[in-house]
């Protein structure tokens, strides 16, 4: 299972440039690494995968993943910044990274030494979330900034939505809201007397409104971030729930065991072919592919987001 106590070192002021890693490159779907994937995104062009490991793997055409050098100790997550034209990672140690490329990295200065789970990309800037309710917000990806967050709790997953909103979720099911692009947070934890909520993962904003999922195979939707009522789509449904993006027009939700759930509108979903049994963590879409990465190195790959097979060499 994705470990989110790990402690390590982070050097900032630290670029790795072209630098191939020294781990076996597999074609189209896995990275033949071993290495557990927790994070993809897709920009100009070319997919990146992040993990537990010092390297971020690019995929330029869909059909093989080489690893490179980060700097970072290991990373959690991973961002597309359409605006910047780059692509921002985090991590372990408080660790943030970036890349034009997927190719040449580059370590900034980050204002906490807590590990960093999530992170998200909008128009204003970048948000990223962490231990300790851990919130950092940049303009650049340069330049961060620590927000409070009126928590200490774990802080796993963060979208953004319309005019300004951002969510985040966390430990014990905490709900933070944001109406002003992520300078103030007000917490709306969320409780259900028959339902065992646990802890969020993650949380994704589509047309239909918003989508939280977790431990206990729970899947939340709210219509509006302003509003603490949240419906109950699925509960006390193992495995657990790792992840949720809103990816070509549908809610996709990965999770353990090589679980994909997918809908259109966040309440109703369908359980896709994952062919595998792997731990899911992320997913992204670009150039007529769909990527889900996981545990064992394992990246999924599907054509149409309803079948998808390991191609690992």
């Amino acid at each position: 299972m994705r470990s989110r106590s790990r402690i390590a070192a982070w050097v900032v002021g630290l670029t790795v440039t072209a630098v191939m890693a020294t781990l076996g490159c597999g074609g189209g779907g896995g990275t033949d690494s071993g290495i557990q994937l927790n994070a993809v995104a897709f920009g100009d062009g070319v997919f990146v995968a992040v993990g537990d490991s010092d390297r971020a793997f690019a995929n330029p055409d869909g059909n093989g993943w080489t690893p490179f050098l980060t700097g970072a100790p290991a990373l959690d997550g991973i961002a597309w910044s359409q605006r910047l034209g780059t692509f921002v990672a985090v991590g372990d140690g408080g660790a943030i990274v970036t890349s034009t490329d997927g190719v040449n990295w580059a370590a900034q200065n980050s204002p906490t030494t807590f590990n960093l789970f999530g992170i998200a990309a909008a128009d204003e800037g970048l948000i990223a979330v962490g231990d300790g309710g851990t919130i950092l917000v940049s303009a650049d990806a340069v330049n961060w900034t620590q927000r409070d967050s009126g928590t200490d709790a774990t802080l796993y997953g963060v979208a953004v939505g319309r005019a300004g909103t951002v969510i985040a979720v966390g430990a014990g099911a905490t709900v933070l809201v944001s109406i002003d692009a992520g300078v103030n947070w007000q917490v709306n934890s969320v409780a259900f007397p028959d339902v065992a909520i646990g802890d969020l993962k993650g949380i994704a904003y589509g047309t239909r409104g918003w989508v939280t999922v977790g431990e206990f195979g729970v899947i939340l939707h709210g219509e509006t971030a302003a509003t603490s009522t949240w419906n109950v789509i699925g509960a006390a449904i193992l495995p657990d729930l790792n992840g949720v993006a809103f990816v070509q027009g549908n809610y996709t939700v990965l999770g353990d065991k090589g679980r994909i759930l997918t809908s259109p509108d966040g309440v109703t979903f369908t359980q896709v072919v994952s062919n595998s049994g792997q731990f899911l963590y992320g997913t992204a879409f670009g150039d007529g592919f769909y990527y889900v990465v996981g545990s064992g190195g394992r990246a999924l790959r599907s054509l149409d987001g309803a079948i998808y097979q390991d191609t690992k060499n």
